[in-house]
């Protein structure tokens, strides 16, 4: 039995690129098809899935800058196969990981785990799977091309190779640019902690800023060859590149405020405005763990910063830029919040998670032997404290005002199933008192948000997946309503009138386009074009709502249907 698991460790030592790479393929792996293989084989049919997923408007994507996600398509056609559309997200995940790992040299399994595992389980990954279910593979290629275009400026000098990486990245989404940015505030505070010539930071910094200039040059070149070899013209929908503009003082101010805002909003909460009941406990049970996690993260952070700054008596300019940089640092990865005015679709954010990598670049930085033990005593006293007075605050909190909390509940019970296993390891355990502990609480953090993110995600893809069969049912009995009205033709003009009515989301344009997808059919809306008069109004409101009989009619040539009371 030694043996085996010997062996089994010997499998990932890391005296090569190849057992890195095995890893962090291994990781993802198992985790993603624990938590997604329920979304691989059943892909939810959301309306925004109609403009991403099913769409054949190749010429939308041109009008918007994204005339990479076109190339892709003609590269990988078949990525649209469920299973495999989810084979690939997961490679391009694993390779993400691999990358960043690389990219600091870090050769850490457990940032190796704790990467994969964020990214996974975040409540931004768990939204875009079961909303953009094919769309997937390219949201996180553009964060794996913006990954790869870094690790080719820094390690291999490859300025070139970055401008087309980072032109290519941003051609499949615009947010992609943010990737680079964060990054490279990584970059420049481990610089600056080594200690670094001031020519060298300055070179590299210019370095970095000409690059990113000339990529951006890089993908409007191509972007307006794209839109004359097209004949396409420029659009300035919410999610367009025209939305790089200025919005006055106010409006920016504001603008980047929020961004701190969704930042940190992104690290610890996952829960989904549609979440109720069972799915609600899913999620803050999954949120529970986050929030632990994040807020040892940020006493590694702090702490290092400290221990560095001590210990290498960094001068107070550098202290300084250091700490302008790492308030920058939440700007850096989510900067899109301005650009596209304050936008929170969650596949504009994946890269936030990249952050996890600045704790672990400053534990590396911190290299001296020196009260090193004191240190890793008093690290694993805080962790603990963290972790003991959140969780008394949360198990406070269900006695005190949330007594029918199921989450609270679910988390209670954890702790107690952690209490005896943690006790019996503890007494049983070979090792010192201090590694035990340690493992001890390695296996709470891990285990809490790895067990839960994957409840969280398959609870999120049977949610999806039966309201998409919902809306398929409903759309089916729209079709035959709108067919069974006196005077349609092939291609009417359709007015929703109302809101979301008896489906589970909010019913826009997309709809009509839904209909078209999944029916082959030609209907045209027209909810932007048409205002209806009092006299129309009048006329809809005599109407039942659907999917009730009568709920639809032919007003002055337009299609109108009721789907609620008001609109």
């Amino acid at each position: 039995m030694n043996n085996i698991v010997l062996k089994f460790n010997n499998l990932f030592n890391f005296n090569s690129k190849k057992r890195k790479v095995l890893y962090c393929f291994c990781v993802t792996f198992i985790l993603g098809i624990l938590g997604y293989a329920f979304s691989f084989f059943h892909p939810s049919t959301t309306l925004d899935a109609c403009m991403f997923d099913y769409s054949t408007d190749v010429n939308h994507l041109y009008s918007i800058g994204r005339f990479t996600q076109n190339w892709f398509n003609h590269l990988v056609s078949m990525y649209r196969v469920e299973f495999l559309s989810g084979i690939i997200w997961l490679c391009f995940i694993s390779l993400c990981v691999y990358f960043t790992d690389c990219l600091f040299e870090l050769n850490s399994k457990i940032f190796i785990l704790a990467l994969s595992s964020c990214i996974l389980f975040s409540g931004l990954t768990i939204r875009c799977i079961n909303l953009f279910p094919f769309a997937n593979p390219l949201f996180v290629l553009s964060v794996l091309l913006g990954v790869l275009a870094v690790y080719c400026l820094r390690k291999l000098g490859g300025g070139l190779l970055f401008v087309l990486l980072n032109a290519l990245a941003i051609g499949l989404y615009q947010s992609a640019i943010c990737v680079s940015l964060g990054l490279f505030g990584i970059l420049i505070i481990s610089d600056l902690i080594n200690g670094k010539k001031c020519k060298n930071l300055l070179f590299n910094f210019f370095k970095q800023i000409i690059c990113i200039a000339l990529s951006l040059v890089l993908y409007y070149a191509l972007y307006y060859i794209t839109l004359k070899i097209f004949h396409v013209n420029k659009d300035g929908a919410y999610n367009s590149s025209d939305r790089i503009l200025f919005f006055g003082l106010k409006r920016t101010a504001i603008l980047i405020i929020k961004t701190y805002i969704l930042f940190f909003r992104n690290l610890v909460l996952c829960s989904n405005y549609q979440d109720d009941g069972v799915f609600k406990q899913f999620s803050s049970s999954h949120e529970i763990y986050l929030l632990i996690s994040f807020f040892i993260a940020l006493y590694f952070t702090f702490a290092y910063f400290i221990r560095i700054f001590s210990l290498k008596k960094i001068s107070v300019k550098r202290m300084v830029l250091t700490i302008i940089i790492l308030a920058l640092l939440p700007f850096a990865f989510a900067c899109i919040c301005v650009i596209a005015n304050g936008l929170g679709s969650p596949n504009l954010y994946l890269q936030d998670y990249l952050i996890i990598s600045l704790p672990f670049v400053l534990i590396k930085s911190y290299k001296t032997q020196e009260n090193n033990e004191k240190f890793k005593r008093l690290d694993l006293t805080v962790c603990l404290a963290i972790c003991a007075v959140l969780s008394f605050i949360i198990v406070g909190l269900y006695f005190v005002k949330f007594k029918n909390n199921q989450a609270i509940k679910t988390f209670i019970y954890q702790l107690l199933l952690l209490a005896i296993i943690g006790t019996v390891y503890v007494i049983k355990g070979k090792e010192q008192i201090q590694k035990r502990l340690k493992n001890l609480l390695f296996i709470f953090i891990s285990v809490g948000v790895i067990f839960n993110g994957i409840s969280y995600a398959n609870a999120q893809s049977s949610k999806n997946y039966l309201i998409s069969q919902k809306r398929l049912a409903l759309s089916a009995i729209m079709v035959q309503t709108i067919e069974s009205v006196d005077g349609v033709g092939e291609s009417p003009n359709i007015y929703l009138y109302g809101d979301a009515g008896v489906f589970d989301e909010e019913i826009h344009n997309f709809y009509v386009s839904y209909l078209n997808v999944f029916f082959k059919k030609t209907y045209a809306c027209v909810n932007e074009s048409l205002v209806l008069t009092e006299a129309q109004k009048a006329e809809v409101e005599t109407l039942n709502v659907f999917p009730s009989k009568n709920c639809a009619k032919m007003i002055d040539g337009v299609l109108i249907i009721k789907l609620s009371e008001t609109e």
